[in-house]
């Protein structure tokens, strides 16, 4: 009997949280804009999306090459990044880590490979 009544206490919380999606939510989830510098003196704005189940999808612009960019990937709840960047003639691949800084920042440091180079790019961005 206090096995039931316990069972019926825990789905009865999980129900008022929300179900079960929202105890898996992404801890990044949310919508923000920042800038991006890079190990080979680049730099430019970002704007992404991060939706409760870890997708990332946004817009970078390249401020020292004026292109514009579509990011797309995962961010997984221990901050794991696997993402594309694609410009019109190039798609790069992300692969790294974030987390929030003590300002509430989230700190995105990833390699970027593509096109025959290689670089290490540093998103900080700010939530909306």
């Amino acid at each position: 009997m206090k096995r039931v009544l316990l069972l019926g206490v825990v789905f009865s919380l999980v129900a008022g949280c929300g179900g079960m999606g929202s105890l898996l939510s992404s801890p990044f989830a949310g919508n923000y804009a920042g800038s991006f510098t890079t190990s080979d003196s680049q730099h430019g704005t970002a704007t992404f999306a991060v939706a409760s189940d870890g997708t990332i999808t946004g817009t970078v612009n390249n401020v020292t090459t004026g292109g514009t960019g579509s990011l797309t990937g995962t961010i997984n709840p221990v901050g794991n990044v696997n993402a594309s960047l694609a410009y019109t003639s190039t798609t790069f691949s992300l692969v790294g880590t974030g987390s929030f800084n003590g300002s509430n920042q989230l700190i995105i440091t990833v390699v970027e490979t593509g096109n025959g180079t290689t670089a290490t790019l540093t998103f900080t961005m700010s939530p909306q």
